[in-house]
This record gives C-alpha cells, sequence and structure tokens, in this order.
C-alpha cells in the first residue's frame, strides 16, 4: 500500500504557480461575501491570512489598502464585537497595516484610520473584553501604533495651546468668525489620537488591564508601551494617570517583572515622565518603591544597555527633582551601581555619557556619596571613559563635571586625579566643550585651585596648552561674566609662572 501511494504521489501533476496577490483577492471576496457575514470563524480566519500575508511585504500590505483593508477590518471588528478572536485577529490585520513599521511621527494611514473610527473602536474593544488577555494585547498594541502615528504636529499643539491659554486674544473678532476659528481649531485639535484615546478612557482600562494581568509579562510590556507613549503625548495625559491611580500598577509590573528588560525599560521611562510635572507624584513614587525599583533594574539588568540607558536617564530626573528621592538613591548605593554599569559597557559612549550625568546628580548630595564614588573606583572609571571617547563632547561634559565635583573636596583628592593624568583631561574637556560655557567656567575655576595648591600643576597646563584652550574660550563666550571671571583667576598664575608662559599668554 505504500509503495502504491509513492508511486500516486510521482504521477501527480505539480502545484500551478501561485499568485499571492490573487490570494488576497480571493480573501477578501470570502471576508466580504453576504453568506459569510454573519460567521465570525470565516472573518477571523480571513484576517489571520491577511495579517500574515502582510506582515513582512509592504507590496501585499500596499495591495490590501487598495482593497479596502482597513475599512473591511473595520467592519468585521464592529459586526462580531462579542467574538474575541475576531477581535484579536482583526487589531493584528489593522496593526501589521498601520503599524509594520511603526510609525515614528504623524501617519497618514493612521490618520485615515482615525477618522473613520478605529480609536473609537479600539477603546470599546478593550471596554467590553477586559478579562480577555490576548484582546487586551492585540488592542493596546493597536492603541499604541495609532498613538504613535497620531500626534498632532508641532504647529497643530502649538495652535492647541494657544486656543486654551490665550482664548482672550480672540476677543477682536467678530462673533461669527471667533466661533468658526474656535471650532476649526477644536475639529484638528480632536484628530490628535492621545488625547481622543485619553478622553475616552484609554488611561484607565491600560492601568485595570495591568492590575488584572500583573503576572503576565507580555501583556505588562503592551500595555506599559501605549502607556509610556500616551504619558509623552502630554502633561494633561500624565494628569490623567496620576488622577487614575497609575504610579502603582506601574511600579507593581516593575516589582513583579524583574528579569524583563522591556518592563523594565518602559517603567523606567513612565517614572521619568510621571515626576515631571510637579512634586506630586514624588511622595508616591518613593512609598510604592519606584526608587528601589530603579536600583534593581542596574542590579538585575547590568548586562542590558538598553535598560541601562533608561534607567541612568530616571535616576538623573529624580535625583534633580526631589532632594528625598536623591536621599534614597545615595542610600541604595545608587553611585557604586552607576560604576558598576559604566564598566559594564565602556564602548558605549552613549551610556558613559548618561551614567556621568546621573552621577553628577548623586555627587551634589553630599560628601559621603563623593567619598562612596572615590571607594568604588569611580574616579578612574570617569577618567577612562574621557579617554576613551575623547571626541564626544556629552562624555566629556558630564565626565568633567562629576571630576570637578570630586576635587572640590580638597587638594588631596585633586592630588590624586593629578596623577590619574585629571588634568590633562580637563584641559581636553576644555578644548572638546570649547562651546559650552558651564564647562568652561568650572574648568577654568578646577585649573586655579590646582595652580593654587602645586606650582608644578602650572607648568603641566603650559605644556598642554591650556593657555590656548582658556582663550578661545574667552573669546567664545565674551558676554559670559563667570566664563571670564574664572578665566582671568586661571591665567593670573600662568602670567607668574616663567617668561614663557608670559610670552604665552
Amino acid at each position: 500500500a505504500a509503495e502504491e501511494e509513492e508511486v500516486e504521489e510521482a504521477s501527480l501533476p505539480p502545484l500551478p504557480e501561485l499568485d499571492p496577490m490573487r490570494g488576497i483577492e480571493l480573501i477578501f471576496g470570502a471576508l466580504q461575501h453576504p453568506l459569510t457575514a454573519h460567521l465570525h470563524e470565516v472573518h477571523a480566519a480571513s484576517c489571520f491570512l491577511l495579517h500574515s500575508m502582510v506582515s513582512d511585504n509592504h507590496e501585499h500590505q500596499a495591495r490590501i489598502v487598495e482593497l479596502g483593508g482597513i475599512e473591511a477590518a473595520m467592519a468585521s471588528l464592529k459586526s462580531h464585537g462579542s467574538a474575541p478572536e475576531m477581535q484579536v485577529q482583526g487589531c493584528r490585520l489593522l496593526q501589521n497595516v498601520l503599524g509594520r513599521p511603526l510609525p515614528e511621527g504623524p501617519s497618514s494611514m493612521v490618520r485615515k484610520a482615525a477618522a473613520l473610527g478605529v480609536v473609537e473602536m479600539v477603546v470599546h474593544m478593550l471596554q467590553s473584553h477586559p478579562l480577555e488577555r490576548d484582546v487586551q494585547v492585540a488592542g493596546q498594541v493597536l492603541l499604541r501604533t495609532l498613538v504613535l502615528g497620531g500626534n498632532l504636529s508641532a504647529g497643530d499643539r502649538g495652535l492647541s495651546t494657544k486656543l486654551e491659554d490665550n482664548l482672550t486674544s480672540l476677543e477682536g473678532f467678530a462673533e461669527g468668525m471667533r466661533v468658526e476659528t474656535m471650532l476649526q481649531i477644536l475639529r484638528r485639535f480632536s484628530a490628535d489620537v492621545p488625547t481622543r484615546s485619553t478622553g475616552l478612557g484609554a488611561v484607565e482600562l491600560l492601568l485595570q488591564a495591568m492590575s488584572n494581568f500583573l503576572a503576565d509579562d507580555a501583556l505588562q510590556e503592551s500595555a506599559l508601551a501605549a502607556l509610556r507613549d500616551l504619558s509623552r503625548s502630554g502633561k494633561r495625559t500624565r494628569r490623567r494617570i496620576a488622577g487614575a491611580g497609575g504610579l502603582k500598577p506601574i511600579i507593581a509590573a516593575m516589582q513583579a517583572h524583574p528579569q524583563q528588560p522591556s518592563v523594565q525599560a518602559y517603567c523606567s521611562d513612565l517614572l521619568e515622565l510621571q515626576t515631571r510635572d510637579g512634586d506630586e507624584s514624588h511622595a508616591d513614587v518613593m512609598f510604592l518603591g519606584g526608587v528601589d525599583g530603579l536600583l534593581l533594574a542596574l542590579t538585575n539588568l547590568v548586562g542590558d544597555v538598553r535598560v541601562q540607558l533608561r534607567t541612568c536617564i530616571a535616576m538623573e530626573a529624580l535625583a534633580t527633582r526631589s532632594a528625598e528621592m536623591q536621599s534614597l538613591l545615595v542610600a541604595g548605593q545608587g553611585a557604586r551601581l552607576l560604576v558598576n554599569v559604566m564598566n559594564q559597557h565602556a564602548s558605549s559612549h552613549e551610556l558613559q555619557a548618561l551614567a556621568s550625568k546621573a552621577m553628577v546628580s548623586l555627587a551634589s548630595y553630599g560628601a559621603d556619596c563623593r567619598g562612596t564614588i572615590l571607594e568604588f573606583g569611580g574616579m578612574e572609571t570617569i577618567l577612562r571613559a574621557m579617554k576613551a571617547h575623547a571626541s564626544v563632547v556629552e562624555v566629556q561634559r558630564q565626565g568633567f563635571l562629576v571630576i570637578s565635583a570630586l576635587a572640590a573636596d580638597g587638594p588631596i583628592v585633586r592630588a590624586k586625579l593629578a596623577s590619574l593624568d585629571g588634568l590633562e583631561l580637563a584641559l581636553q574637556a576644555l578644548e572638546v566643550c570649547v562651546d559650552l560655557p558651564e564647562v568652561q567656567e568650572q574648568c577654568c575655576r578646577l585649573l586655579a585651585q590646582w595652580a593654587t595648591d602645586d606650582v608644578q600643576y602650572v607648568a603641566t597646563i603650559h605644556r598642554c596648552n591650556g593657555t590656548v584652550h582658556i582663550l578661545e574660550g574667552m573669546r567664545r563666550h565674551r558676554k559670559v561674566v563667570e566664563t571670564q571671571q574664572e578665566a582671568c583667576s586661571i591665567l593670573l598664575p600662568l602670567l607668574k609662572d616663567t617668561e614663557e608662559s608670559r610670552e604665552a599668554v
């Protein structure tokens, strides 16, 4: 029997070459046929096939859009709102049409879908299926795509802000013209997807899903991504998140998924975002364990540069915005953890700059923190970064600000710094950061302190062409009084040093 089957298979004619475009048209025929209108299984299967075909093929994507794929998917979603599988497959089809790749700014495709009511449909779907995990994930992913592609441009956002903040400026208009102008601006502003979805309750739905499925790392990731991008859209949305108690599920996700890089990265972003607009949220961050969460992310995911970048940004922001949060970060050995992160990712100039910036924010806490930085090799780490990334302005800037803070603690620290080529690297920063008056000012102050400590340092400044860099900074920043003052404070010792030094000046 097996031999007969082999003979039979061998005699079969070859399959005809398949035309994918024809296949797309046939699937659309099934999706739109009157006899299948009530069969959600057919609609779900058709959406599945279409989103599978479009996932990695731009030609297929364009053909599906041309055939009315957005409209067809939305019609199926509305007709079969009670069928979870149909909701999942319809959302995935829209996601693959609208969000591959993810939009990085205003998208005409997203605007088209928004005009057809896709925002309202997605929010309604999330509301109707609160305990359907797959529906929630598919809807959250699609919502994020809509938020990313449906933001107003800068000009539109400025226009809407002027309407809200300066309505009195319209008083000179005739009544009819004033009303029409206001309506036009409001219509335009209402096209902003973050504003529209927030107004429909998307924030609360995302937070509720996070609470319902706390142990589900994929759902936490998709919800946090959408929530992060909503939070980025503006102060009103951030206040909505805060008003809904959003920090609690955000920090709960951070604590429940300590080894999930994406969850930790999005939570770090949200801690930074949600503390931007005043100190109301600072107490919640501390009470709920947000500071501890950042410190754990630095420890648990030290090898993941993406997480470390986002965590460093959040640490610097929290330490700068609140003395209490700065104190907790210092007490939690934040400085030691930052040194470790910098050593782990020495080749990443972006991380070196951000970690140095976070270290500056902790160093200002007091001598004890600066002592911790020294104890765990922070000075050496910073100097290595400045040597390795000599032409990167931000590494030079932030690295110098750290060594400047350390050097302020006295001549013993400055002597150690000089023994590690710190003086030469300070002059390097002075040259590379010539357009930054803050660096020019502090560098000249540090050079003057070295000159006061020991005359040998004056000779080093002269040998490394320090005079040239000092004078160039003075030329660039003629109107910055502090830069001029600090530059003069180091030029005086140079003038008193030797005849050669005076001639150089």
